[in-house]
């Protein structure tokens, strides 16, 4: 893994601990409430590590896919869907960001931080996995590639299903290292 990476998984497991040392008043509803609540606790925003070669290292921005990526992989949904997509967003737009991209950066790292404060710390696997099959499924989800994939989006009556294939399609030209890696969130589909 990459530093930036092991940071990250560090900090996360640092925010663990740090969740159960904070004051912070247990939050009733759903997932959504409770990541909001953490986004707006200046007490929790305060407590969060910081990584500070999000604007200076040049794999910043990978190494935070890679634990977006993982992070949906692990707890797949709405919201960390928007983690993967929103990485997209911020590396299409990075040129417009210019000086302001490592505050952007940031600020991701700190909705990423939230959100796993608010799935209560769920363990992350330093590899991604492959997604699990139906009950009952015989076919196997490796080896699809983007064109089988994207077909698969394409006839899901869900937006966010092609939202995902495209993006993680476009992504892995970005980042052509991590193609292995992009093509799991989109496999998830068949199997979900």
């Amino acid at each position: 893994l990459l530093l930036l990476a092991v940071l990250l998984d560090s900090d996360l497991a640092l925010l663990c601990s740090l969740h159960k040392d904070m004051d912070i008043p247990k939050v009733i509803g759903g997932l959504g409430k409770k990541y909001a609540a953490y986004s707006s606790s200046s007490e929790f925003l305060r407590s969060l590590p910081t990584v500070a070669s999000l604007s200076s290292d040049p794999d910043a921005s990978r190494d935070l896919l890679d634990c977006c990526l993982r992070f949906y992989l692990r707890k797949p949904g709405i919201l960390t869907l928007h983690l993967v997509t929103g990485m997209h967003a911020l590396l299409v737009l990075r040129e417009d960001f210019a000086s302001h991209y490592g505050q952007a950066l940031s600020a991701h790292y700190t909705s990423l931080a939230c959100l796993f404060v608010a799935h209560k710390c769920p363990e992350i696997p330093k590899t991604p996995r492959p997604p699990r099959r139906k009950k009952g499924q015989t076919e196997d989800t490796a080896g699809r590639g983007w064109e089988e994939l994207t077909e698969v989006g394409l006839a899901s009556k869900s937006d966010h299903d092609i939202k995902m294939v495209d993006t993680c399609l476009e992504l892995s030209k970005i980042y052509p290292e991590m193609e292995e890696e992009l093509l799991l969130p989109a496999a998830r589909l068949i199997c979900k």
